[in-house]
Parts: C-alpha cells; sequence; structure tokens
C-alpha cells in the first residue's frame, strides 16, 4: 500500500510540474560581482603630455571585493606601483594624483589600472613601505585599462 502510495504522489507531483529539477538559487547581496571587473581611464588620454605629477580619473565597474585596485605605471616590462584605489560602495568614478619621478625613455610610459588579489597586494604594500629607491617590479594581477604618455621633460 505504502509503495502505490508513493507512486501515484510521485505522478501526481511530476504531471503538475512541481517534481522540476531544482532551480539554482541567487543569493542577493552575495560578495561575488555579477560580472568581473572592468575598468577604463578617461584621463589623462592616449598621446597626452603629463608632468611628473599628474591628475587621473578612472571609471570602475564591478568591482570585485576581494580584490585591490591600483593605478600603476609601466615603463617597458616593470611596473611601479603609484595609488591604491580605496573602493567605495555604489562609486564608479575615482579621481586622484600620481607621479612620475623617473626618466623613462623618450618620455614614454603608461598608466595602467591594475586588478590584484591579497597577496600581490600584500607584497605591493611592503615595496610601497619598505624600500627608499623604487626598482621596479613584476606585477601579477588583471590589467584593467591603460593609456600611454609622455612625460614633460
Amino acid at each position: 500500500m505504502k509503495r502505490i502510495l508513493f507512486s501515484i504522489v510521485c505522478v501526481s507531483l511530476i504531471l503538475t510540474g512541481c517534481a522540476r529539477e531544482p532551480q539554482k538559487s541567487v543569493i542577493l547581496g552575495s560578495n561575488e560581482p555579477t560580472a568581473p571587473a572592468s575598468g577604463k581611464i578617461v584621463s589623462p588620454s592616449n598621446g597626452d603630455t603629463v608632468s611628473t605629477v599628474f591628475n587621473y580619473k578612472i571609471e570602475l565597474q564591478n568591482p570585485d571585493d576581494t580584490k585591490y585596485y591600483y593605478i600603476v605605471n609601466r615603463i617597458g616590462g616593470l611596473y611601479w606601483p603609484k595609488v591604491r584605489i580605496n573602493l567605495r560602495s555604489g562609486v564608479t568614478t575615482y579621481t586622484g594624483t600620481s607621479n612620475e619621478g623617473g626618466n623613462p625613455p623618450n618620455g614614454q610610459f603608461s598608466i595602467v589600472l591594475f586588478e590584484v588579489d591579497a597577496a600581490m597586494h600584500k607584497s605591493i604594500s611592503r615595496w610601497l613601505n619598505g624600500t627608499t629607491s623604487f626598482p621596479g617590479i613584476q606585477i601579477e594581477g588583471r590589467e584593467l585599462a591603460s593609456v600611454d604618455v609622455i612625460l614633460r621633460q
């Protein structure tokens, strides 16, 4: 009798559509972004001439709050981290000041918006706080945007 009742219940659930595959649940307010972070360097623009201290403006969409974001200067294959972007809820545009204190070949360098994980963030923090000579470093992470600029001599 139990077997027949169970069969009737199963058939009833199938016929009424209640025995569908389980739906994926979505947790609202989770820390996972809906899409990967993307960014744009609004200013300076490609080809601009900048002084040793320059203003920047970036747009950052879908930042992952488990990652860190930096403005970095690239000369050749090496990087010089300059500014950490401090994320603020609901803010997508960030402005600030950065600098280039070296002598890039022909004055040319790139300004890069980088996304890095916690381990790379710790390495960058140690580099920023632990040296006075600031040799260029390798950065592991994701380049979100870059512009090529020329340093005013």
